[in-house]
């Protein structure tokens, strides 16, 4: 049996501005929209699902959506949530904020070459 998971809420839906467009993406692809702002990745990006070398061509993928400046969201709904904000700047990733002990792949991405 296989069932369709909701990944968002769609009474959100009729209360988004102008400014916020929700995409469906492979992270294993390159985007093929417009730069983001922001990019929020939850309960994807980890070690549990995917080597090192398929979360850093993810990640490559997820830098090349963004706007010098733009941000990226990993969260990671464990017993507690732990997450991190980063901003890119000139190719990097920095980290802005952290929730509990961040990212279990924190030092991945802001390693990214």
């Amino acid at each position: 049996d296989v069932r369709k998971v909701p990944l968002m809420n769609r009474a959100l839906l009729p209360k988004l501005g102008d400014d916020v467009r929700l995409e469906r993406y492979d992270i294993f692809d390159a985007w093929p929209h417009e730069k983001a702002d922001l990019v929020i990745a939850a309960n994807i990006l980890n070690r549990d699902y995917f080597a090192d070398s398929l979360l850093a061509d993810a990640l490559r993928n997820l830098r090349g959506a963004l706007k010098d400046g733009g941000r990226l969201a990993l969260i990671e709904n464990r017993p507690a949530e732990q997450s991190n904000l980063f901003r890119l700047e000139h190719g990097r990733f920095i980290v802005e904020d952290q929730v509990g002990p961040g990212s279990d792949i924190r030092a991945l991405v802001t390693g990214l070459e």
